[in-house]
């Protein structure tokens, strides 16, 4: 074998790319620059406003083809879950429940658990924004807005 450089396709085309542009030299001194700050708004007291949202997520049925790596089977209609979250945006205190769907009832359920589990912590929740404001999260929030007095956004 002789000494010297590979001649292999994976050198060649290393030695055959072309070299990224040169930098620009009059944006070179703006790269240096400090950033802004970012400007991030905050209530002023805890339950002034609190944020609620559902994520939608796909159940896993089993490990997939890259711990066993067979693509040929496949889990179909396994459903879904419902993530349910309320933030208070004062001291970014979460509260979130995994649930098995997203109605009016399990929404408003959830709300009551969220509301209850805040005052604990003494904080009472005055106003909440709908981060998805479709129709059962509404509904939820117009039900239960009375009886913790609040109201929903």
């Amino acid at each position: 074998m002789a000494a010297g450089p590979r001649a292999d396709a994976a050198s060649f085309a290393a030695a055959a790319r072309p070299l990224p542009p040169a930098p620009d030299r009059k944006a070179a001194p703006a790269a240096l620059e400090p950033t802004r700050p970012l400007v991030r708004y905050e209530r002023d007291r805890p339950g002034e406003l609190v944020h609620l949202d559902i994520k939608k997520l796909g159940k896993i049925g089993r490990v997939g083809h890259r711990i066993h790596d067979n693509r040929r089977t496949r889990v179909h209609g396994i459903g879904w879950e419902y993530t349910h979250v309320a933030i208070d945006d004062h001291s970014r205190l979460a509260y979130a429940e995994v649930l098995a769907d997203e109605t009016a009832e399990t929404t408003a359920g959830f709300l009551r658990r969220a509301v209850a589990w805040h005052a604990v912590l003494g904080i009472a929740a005055e106003r909440w924004l709908l981060l998805r404001a479709d129709r059962p999260m509404f509904l939820a929030a117009r039900t239960v807005g009375p009886l913790v007095n609040s109201k929903h956004r």
